[in-house]
């Protein structure tokens, strides 16, 4: 199946613990993450320096690294969904 992705963001902004393969902007390598979006429990209160929407970024939590990361909308190449990796056109 051929995810849209515009289904790929949705899968990752469920809330749900999702896997997800995408191209870095920094240096265009791949890379697959285990994250959640919508925690904010470890959030300083502080806020970021900048708009992720404007940039079109998602801001998750990785699970593996504990900490937040930026995944760029454009760079997302698959998403696994009910335990079967998806691409993304």
């Amino acid at each position: 199946m051929l995810l849209t992705r515009t289904e790929a963001i949705a899968e990752i902004m469920s809330g749900r613990f999702t896997s997800v393969e995408f191209v870095k902007r920094s240096d265009g390598s791949t890379r697959k993450m285990l994250c959640r979006y919508g925690v904010w429990k470890h959030a300083n209160g502080n806020g970021q320096a900048f708009d992720p929407v404007e940039k079109k970024l998602l801001v998750v939590y990785d699970l593996q690294a504990k900490g937040y990361r930026s995944i760029g909308v454009d760079g997302i190449t698959r998403v696994k969904v009910n335990g079967k990796w998806e691409d993304v056109q």
